[in-house]
């Protein structure tokens, strides 16, 4: 059982519910029933974890700060010589601690703003941020360009800018366009491509139509058709 080669450790639950880490073999730690169990307990926090609820925090102790610490340090000097110019800026960028081992919750906050959570993910991701429960179901964020940034991160949002961006033009030209862009304004303060899949599915339809009409055309659709 897990004799194929491995880039991921597999992970079962013991009849008491305590995950069990298989290690290879060959892993340096396979011998060493301390680090077994070390392993174990903090896989049992990830498996325990439910969507919705907040990350769960590792107990580390000074042992593995220290260890945190020393390889930090090594590493320093060759990621300055060795690493290139796009590794050392997102480096920086993220700004991993150095005295101390971070937690995931620290390093998912670092990199939300770039990636976001994922897009679908809003009402399970919410509650672990919320500031106060007021015991209703928060379905959407009510606003779609808010949730397409928390979901998405800033690569999709500056993608849907862009598509609303390029559609002002052609579709002030038109008179049925000027309904795809009101779309976009009514997003701002509600959320109707979340609320109404076939209405997302015909608003870029209509997307579509302007920009293949432009394209083939090398103008703007007329505001009014045969």
């Amino acid at each position: 059982m897990f004799e194929e080669g491995q880039l991921y450790s597999p992970v079962t639950r013991a009849y008491d519910g305590e995950a069990v880490v298989h290690l290879d073999a060959g892993h340096p730690g396979a011998t060493d029933p301390d680090y077994r169990r070390r392993r174990n307990s903090i896989a049992t926090l990830a498996m325990d974890w439910r969507p919705g609820d907040p990350l769960p925090r590792v107990p580390y102790t000074d042992a593995e700060h220290a260890v945190w610490q020393t390889v930090c340090a090594e590493l320093e000097p060759l990621h300055d010589d060795l690493a290139c110019a796009g590794y050392l800026e997102g480096k920086q960028r993220l700004g991993l601690p150095t005295d101390h081992v971070p937690q995931l919750d620290q390093v998912t906050d670092a990199l939300r703003p770039l990636t976001g959570f994922g897009l679908g993910t809003w009402s399970e991701v919410y509650p672990g941020y919320a500031r106060f429960d007021d015991g209703l179901f928060a379905n959407q964020a009510h606003n779609d360009w808010a949730q397409w940034a928390a979901e998405g991160g800033v690569p999709f949002l500056l993608l849907m800018l862009g598509v609303a961006g390029g559609a002002i033009r052609p579709a002030f030209r038109s008179l049925w366009g000027l309904g795809v862009f009101a779309v976009f304004l009514h997003c701002w303060v509600d959320y109707p491509m979340q609320q109404r899949p076939a209405l997302a599915a015909f608003f870029f339809a209509m997307l579509g139509i302007l920009a293949a009409y432009k394209h083939q055309t090398g103008s703007s659709p007329p505001s009014t058709y045969p």
